[in-house]
């Protein structure tokens, strides 16, 4: 009898086709075949990105997960989808996705009661993957946050700034006119 480990090894190089294939559509439709096809990291740094950290995170899952690993790799997939506004359902998603290609691929396998209990395992690891993952979205999210609105005080400084010098301007000009008219203004 096979353990669930040692079986999903066996299909490792099928099992992350399908999760790379997976996390890339779920981009844009304009998008995807460009990251699916495009090879060069420097052209396609996003897809590269992708197939990089989700082969890292599959050795991980499927070894005693060494989890400054697993955080390094999750903020490289998650800053992306962070950056690019992806909800945190949507950017999570990819491990949801991971499990159902997982349940597809093992359907026979998992009929055994020894391999469907190592596969409940599994999920719990998966599913701490995933919260992991939403805490490095929800920290990357506040971060864009407080740039923009670091940005947003900036310009309306600037706009307050550009606004005093007009009415400062427009004052003297009014005080201008009141002179040359001799104090009446019509």
């Amino acid at each position: 009898m096979e353990n669930l480990t040692y079986v999903l090894k066996q299909q490792k190089s099928e099992i992350l086709q399908n999760w790379i294939q997976s996390i890339l559509t779920s981009y844009p439709s304009g998008a995807v075949n460009f990251l699916k096809n495009q090879k060069d990291q420097f052209q396609n740094p996003v897809g590269q990105t992708v197939v990089r950290e989700a082969e890292v995170l599959l050795e991980q899952l499927l070894s005693k997960a060494e989890m400054e690993k697993v955080k390094v790799s999750l903020d490289n997939i998650i800053r992306i989808r962070a950056v690019q506004d992806f909800s945190p359902s949507q950017a999570v998603a990819i491990f949801s996705s991971l499990k159902n290609i997982l349940i597809d691929l093992l359907a026979t396998e998992l009929q055994e009661e020894k391999l469907r209990r190592e596969f409940f395992q599994l999920e719990r690891k998966i599913d701490q993957f995933a919260l992991l993952a939403f805490e490095i979205y929800s920290q990357c999210r506040e971060k864009i946050y407080k740039i923009r609105l670091k940005e947003i005080k900036k310009w309306s400084g600037i706009i307050v700034e550009k606004d005093n010098e007009f009415l400062g301007r427009e004052n003297d000009n009014y005080k201008n006119r009141l002179n040359s008219n001799g104090g009446n203004d019509s």
